[in-house]
């Protein structure tokens, strides 16, 4: 019997409307874009938080391979506060207003965490081997369709990533925070309007959301890619 092709191709999906795991993780990477710099990196990021009607200003370090610092400045009752952790992939210090004392081990945990979320957020990390990607049923984030995964890590636990199915920028992401209180609750970010620094994609903003009543909104306001041998002293004991 002869096949109508009309109603073959009507029927059968185009490659637009197939996604597969590989798949997104491969579009997901291509949308980052090819940063200017070449070899091996640290990423310095300038930002402005604001959470619990206090405003945060930041400057992040962080190198992919699992080194990390960040500086934190903000004013609480009218008296200036400076606070800096530094973590150099084994050790780990906090100096907050001038003293500086070694990192707890719980401390450490965190930072490890934080250093693991942010290679999955920047989609490199879905790469790892050791992650278990699964597919999720698309999903509409603020009227634009996203293609969603769900990871399994070791460190993070079960984290759904949705990526827009038009440009492939992640879009938001749900899984579980751990607050310094011991309590385990859902949080939720969602990015805006990502723009190019250094060759690669990064978000103007993004909105966390954890629980019912923490809210946390992180404006960036420069990204730069810093070959190590220039950042190296960043990771030293303070």
């Amino acid at each position: 019997m002869a096949i109508n092709l009309m109603m073959y191709f009507a029927l059968t999906p185009s490659y637009s409307d197939v996604m597969d795991v590989n798949m997104i993780v491969e579009q997901a990477i291509q949308a980052l874009g090819k940063a200017d710099v070449k070899g091996d990196v640290v990423f310095k990021t300038s930002s402005t938080i604001n959470l619990n009607q206090i405003e945060y200003k930041r400057i992040e370090f962080m190198h992919p391979q699992g080194r990390a610092r960040v500086e934190e400045s903000w004013k609480e009752g009218g008296r200036q506060m400076d606070q800096l952790i530094v973590f150099d992939g084994k050790r780990g210090w906090v100096r907050f207003n001038g003293a500086t004392r070694e990192c707890t081990e719980g401390e450490l945990d965190t930072v490890r965490e934080i250093i693991q979320r942010g290679l999955l957020q920047a989609t490199r990390g879905l790469n790892n081997k050791k992650n278990k990607l699964a597919l999720l049923p698309e999903t509409v984030v603020d009227d634009e369709v996203c293609v969603g995964l769900r990871v399994e890590s070791d460190t993070q636990g079960s984290t759904d990533f949705y990526y827009s199915k038009k440009s492939f920028f992640l879009r938001k992401t749900c899984g579980k925070k751990k607050l310094p209180d011991g309590r385990t609750l859902d949080a939720t970010e969602i990015r805006y309007g990502y723009r190019k620094f250094s060759g690669l994609f990064f978000p103007k903003k993004s909105v966390v959301t954890i629980g019912d009543s923490i809210k946390l909104v992180q404006v960036i306001d420069k990204v730069e890619l810093l070959p190590v041998a220039d950042a190296k002293a960043a990771f030293n004991k303070p």
